[in-house]
């Protein structure tokens, strides 16, 4: 059965008010976090009018709460955005010293992003081949093949 979206409804307005008040409390659940960074991303109307430092916020208390490496990958997407990609790309390179995270074909992806954005014209083809050779999705495999395609030709 499919689900259907509650934005702009009065359930959905009262999840978030829910939402809002569970996450102001000292202590927060891993779930209550994650959820309010999902509606984040759902309820903002486009790109430009996401809430990034919010979401970054966020990410902050959830990497109190639960210090995972694909956490930390993750606050770094939207701090590309709400510092800068340098900023994004050292956290990355923090993550790739730490070690947790071999094999995860999104962190090569991410930092070959990162990379990009940068403007690192040499750099971001190799680890768009290494989240490639990490990719087992055929729709994830076409995207970086497409990525690796469009660095190596400007490289």
């Amino acid at each position: 059965m499919p689900v259907e979206p509650c934005l702009g409804s009065l359930e959905c307005v009262e999840q978030m008010r829910a939402l809002d008040r569970h996450v102001t409390l000292p202590r927060v659940e891993r779930y209550v976090l994650q959820a309010a960074i999902a509606s984040l991303y759902a309820e903002a109307p486009s790109y430009d009018q996401t809430d990034w430092p919010q979401i970054v916020a966020l990410y902050d208390k959830l990497l109190d709460v639960w210090p995972s490496p694909v956490v930390g990958l993750n606050r770094a997407v939207p701090l590309a955005t709400v510092a800068d990609p340098e900023t994004a790309l050292a956290e990355i390179q923090k993550l790739e010293r730490d070690g947790r995270l071999p094999g995860y074909q999104y962190l090569p992806a991410i930092k070959a992003d990162l990379l990009s954005r940068l403007g690192r014209t040499s750099q971001p083809a190799a680890a768009y081949r290494q989240a490639f050779a990490l990719a087992a999705n055929e729709a994830e495999r076409a995207f970086l093949a497409e990525r690796i395609a469009d660095h190596t030709f400007s490289a």
